[in-house]
């Protein structure tokens, strides 16, 4: 045969955990990669998200005199 299998059930023993142990820790090795990303691209949306809303309140504040009453804080 011209492959054997390794006899040495310690190194076996080594290589597997060694090779579960990497598995387990790709989806953090992944998520300490786009995190990053992910965090600008939320903080462009609540950005954006806050100036419609400023935008908002200055058309209101500009059409009535009692506008402070309708605004996202009350």
């Amino acid at each position: 045969m011209p492959f054997k299998t390794n006899p040495n059930l310690a190194h076996r023993k080594r290589a597997f955990l060694h090779f579960w142990g990497a598995a387990a820790l790709l989806p953090f090795a992944f998520y300490a990669y786009s995190a990053p990303e992910l965090n600008r691209i939320n903080n462009q949306q609540i950005i954006h998200q806050q100036e419609r809303q400023k935008a908002l309140d200055d058309r209101i504040r500009s059409v009535c005199w009692y506008s402070h009453l309708k605004t996202r804080w009350f």
